[in-house]
């Protein structure tokens, strides 16, 4: 749908796309306290409910943890499958806000698995969180893999020690493929910025993830099991910060998303039409401004607005080579036209109204510049609105 304003708000836009459905900022959290029995429940709102997977001597598998009980892996065939209830995969490539957070003991191995997201129907498409490769003298460190369907893969390990037979919290938080990890609270000086050869970029590929485990990789055969103790896993679908991180160590709670704002793929055209946010998704905050850079001189520009995850179309069929448009759907709202050096003429703002029932809310914004039968699409911006 088409709108039509030059000073835009987030209800205008809501109201040209569809109802919001609700939001809930955290995803699953397992504290394995369970004393018995082969079923680690989720506490959360979604119910990802955790089924144990070849323990076979219950309760041993229950063991003292940092909080209550923990789960005891053996490292040979034992893991938990996590049902996919909501909120999952929460990683898709596309630039959606996460973290994972978890205490671990284990002693130093190499490349296996704490979590692991993978495919039912493939090999190749991995987000993994687990050990660091011994050839490289890194198995006592964290490292994050990922692996895309076309078999592209990045991967990261931490400076920081976590595998040496003592509890450790580690918390990973991305937005766009740039993260901070955090070991025992501490911010992990190794650099995990993925956004220029990595899922930032929509070249990268595809991540086509439906199971989630714990302690290992499932995919056609299980690969990677790790022989540790697990305690208070938890996945949220934002970027956590450092005071959160601390918080949940402590053993507390986070009720409310935080708010962030990203970039996501790349423009096409002749400049190519570049989108730029400034601001904040902060609820009640001072809002977002946009500014358009290298589009068609004068040309008439929209900034398009989707609720939800991106879902990029390639728009190569259509004629327009090499560009995507990024949101799912929504509306496009005509801004006015572009300066002679393809430039939005000022800041276009965009009003965060102080409603709570928007917190966690996922919104995609896109530009497109019109001259003739030519067009230029623009980056995606990613918001997370919160606090």
């Amino acid at each position: 749908m088409l709108c039509s304003s030059r000073h835009l708000s987030l209800a205008a836009a809501l109201g040209c796309v569809a109802a919001v459905p609700a939001q809930t900022p955290i995803i699953g959290q397992w504290s394995l306290d369970e004393t018995s029995g082969f079923v680690a429940a989720d506490s959360g709102p979604i119910g990802n409910t955790g089924t144990l997977v070849s323990f076979t001597n219950d309760p041993a598998q229950w063991v003292p943890g940092v909080f209550g009980n923990a789960l005891a892996f053996d490292g040979i065939d034992d893991y938990v499958d996590i049902a996919f209830n909501g909120g999952l995969p929460f990683y898709d490539g596309l630039g959606a806000a996460f973290s994972v957070t978890f205490w671990v003991r284990a002693n130093a191995a190499d490349d296996d698995r704490v979590l692991s997201l993978s495919s039912t129907a493939s090999n190749t498409p991995l987000f993994t969180i687990g050990s660091g490769q011994t050839a490289l003298g890194l198995s006592d460190r964290i490292r994050i893999y990922v692996r895309s369907d076309g078999n592209r893969s990045f991967d990261q390990s931490s400076d920081q020690t976590v595998f040496d037979g003592t509890w450790h919290h580690v918390a990973y938080c991305e937005t766009s493929g740039r993260a901070n990890l955090y070991v025992d609270g501490v911010r992990d000086t190794a650099g995990f910025d993925f956004r220029g050869a990595g899922p930032s970029n929509p070249n990268y590929g595809t991540f086509t993830l439906n199971r989630l485990t714990l302690g290992a990789v499932v995919r056609s055969t299980i690969c990677c099991l790790l022989p540790c103790e697990l305690d208070d896993v938890r996945v949220f679908g934002y970027e956590l910060t450092a005071a959160d991180v601390a918080t949940i160590r402590s053993g507390g709670g986070v009720s409310s998303c935080r708010a962030s704002l990203s970039s996501y793929g790349q423009g096409c055209g002749a400049g190519p039409l570049d989108l730029y946010a400034l601001g904040s998704a902060q609820l009640g905050g001072p809002g977002i401004s946009f500014a358009m850079r290298g589009g068609l001189p004068n040309a008439v520009a929209l900034l398009c607005v989707g609720i939800g995850p991106l879902a990029p179309l390639d728009l190569g069929p259509l004629g327009f080579g090499g560009c995507r448009l990024y949101p799912a759907s929504g509306s496009c709202l005509t801004i006015g036209a572009l300066d002679p050096t393809g430039s939005s003429p000022g800041l276009i703002p965009f009003p965060i109204p102080n409603v709570p029932a928007l917190g966690c809310l996922r919104v995609g914004f896109q530009s497109i510049a019109f001259a003739g039968t030519t067009a230029d699409f623009s980056n995606a911006i990613v918001a997370v609105l919160g606090s």
